[in-house]
């Protein structure tokens, strides 16, 4: 049995906290730095923007979007961003989405070997067909929902599929 104890609660140093801190930081550069390159591999623009910087970034890549749906449980920040005007509601017929130019989502996971978004369908990311029919889909990613690769994001999605939501 590995054990590994956090550096922080061991009463290391602080020298020591930092270097763990800058490790960790570079883990995630790495892995967002993979996301990015192997998600434009398939022509997909990808923005890098922090939470407070997110809603604005949204809202230009919406801009000229005819009818955007924002499905319940996005971050207040993005819904407050885009324009009141585009917003729809979810019509519920194929042929209802087929007017819908785009759709706002978050993920459940991130894998950056294969540049795949996963959502499980839970709050921030609607239906399935609401992601699939709009020819524009904004994905929101957050830093730590980034996996190195299918094994770790599976077990990161375990919850998901043990309560019976679809991937």
């Amino acid at each position: 049995e590995i054990r590994f104890q956090d550096p922080v609660d061991a009463g290391s140093s602080p020298d020591m906290r930092a270097d763990v801190l800058a490790a960790t930081q570079q883990c995630v550069d790495a892995l967002s730095t993979a996301i990015v390159e192997r998600t434009e591999d398939y022509k997909a623009v990808v923005e890098r923007a922090s939470a407070a910087d997110a809603g604005a970034r949204v809202a230009a890549a919406l801009e000229g979007a005819n009818g955007v749906l924002l499905p319940a449980g996005l971050p207040e920040a993005v819904v407050g961003a885009v324009d009141a005007s585009m917003a729809r509601e979810d019509p519920g017929t194929p042929d209802g989405l087929d007017a819908i130019e785009a759709v706002v989502t978050t993920c459940a996971a991130a894998i950056a070997e294969t540049g795949t978004i996963v959502l499980d369908h839970t709050a921030g990311q609607g239906r399935r067909a609401l992601t699939l029919v709009p020819d524009l889909h904004v994905c929101l990613v957050r830093a730590d929902q980034i996996h190195a690769d299918v094994p770790a994001a599976v077990g990161a999605l375990r919850a998901s599929v043990e309560a019976g939501h679809p991937l």
